[in-house]
């Protein structure tokens, strides 16, 4: 069983290799600037539902509004270095640099593929960076 430490780092992860790298800057805007998701869907340039989405996917998994403000304060520089896998190529479709594949347009399939088919750089990822959160403390 995971710790919420855990399933917050991988939840941001996945999303930063899957090619959502705005999914921290909505946690950003949200846990720490105090901003609308209405004001954060026009600057970040996606829907309303994505940010609330993202929102309350970090707040379910944090277990409380005040941890998830002090989680996303903590791990924002240590996601921001992860650099994404899933990049649109020239054609608009994503595809995934690491193994060399198209993905289907829908980001679902994105955040499922780096799921399955990278579950171990993940996994690695979210070890590494729960590791160096733990050992600045």
């Amino acid at each position: 069983m995971r710790s919420v430490l855990e399933e917050v780092v991988r939840y941001l992860v996945i999303e930063r290799l899957a090619g959502r790298s705005w999914a921290l800057e909505v946690a950003v805007e949200y846990f720490i600037r105090n901003s609308s998701p209405s004001r954060i869907a026009s600057k970040v340039g996606v829907s309303k539902y994505a940010v609330k989405r993202v929102i309350d996917s970090i707040r379910v998994k944090s277990g409380s509004h005040a941890v998830a403000v002090a989680l996303v304060k903590a791990l924002r520089p240590y996601v921001e270095s992860v650099r994404p896998i899933v990049v649109v190529s020239d054609g608009g479709r994503p595809y995934c640099r690491l193994c060399g594949c198209y993905i289907n347009a829908d980001h679902q399939y994105a955040y499922q593929h780096v799921v399955w088919k990278h579950r171990d750089l993940v996994s690695r990822l979210t070890s590494e960076i729960v590791g160096a959160l733990l050992r600045r403390r």
